[in-house]
């Protein structure tokens, strides 16, 4: 049985005159165990388990800056939440600094509006990354899951 993400990784039948009907993989799908066809986290054939640690750095007008390096075995995305808490919009921001191989990118939000705002479009960074964020007259939490191996 082949989960329906792997299917282009399923056994084809095709009929040959002088040899009959032969099965074979196309293919292989990386998201999928090339021993069983099953999705990574569905699979049982591998002593090697991989598990998704949800990771979060959080900051307010208390403690305005916060960093850490991002950890795991894969590549991660960011999602940040921000909100004001107090000040006038003028004067909130919010800065993002991503170092990693010796380069730096910085994102920053300023004139903040109230409300809830989310931004989830930030490239993927390697493991390894130091990650950074600073805060002026709001909250903001910054979230990634990295990839570890049990």
């Amino acid at each position: 049985m082949f989960h329906s993400c792997c299917r282009n990784n399923a056994p084809v039948i095709v009929y040959y005159p002088y040899f009959g009907y032969v099965g074979y993989k196309p293919y292989f799908t990386p998201s999928c165990c090339p021993v069983c066809s099953m999705p990574y986290n569905l699979c049982t054939c591998s002593n090697e388990t991989l598990m998704m640690i949800p990771e979060d750095l959080a900051v307010d007008t208390a403690i305005s800056t916060r960093d850490t390096f991002v950890g795991g075995i894969e590549d991660v995305n960011l999602t940040l939440e921000y909100m004001s808490d107090g000040g006038t919009p003028g004067t909130r921001t919010v800065t993002i600094t991503i170092t990693s191989g010796g380069g730096t990118t910085v994102w920053k939000e300023t004139n903040i509006a109230d409300g809830y705002h989310v931004k989830d479009d930030f490239a993927s960074i390697q493991p390894g990354a130091n990650v950074k964020i600073e805060v002026a007259d709001c909250k903001a939490r910054l979230r990634w899951c990295e990839t570890i191996c049990c």
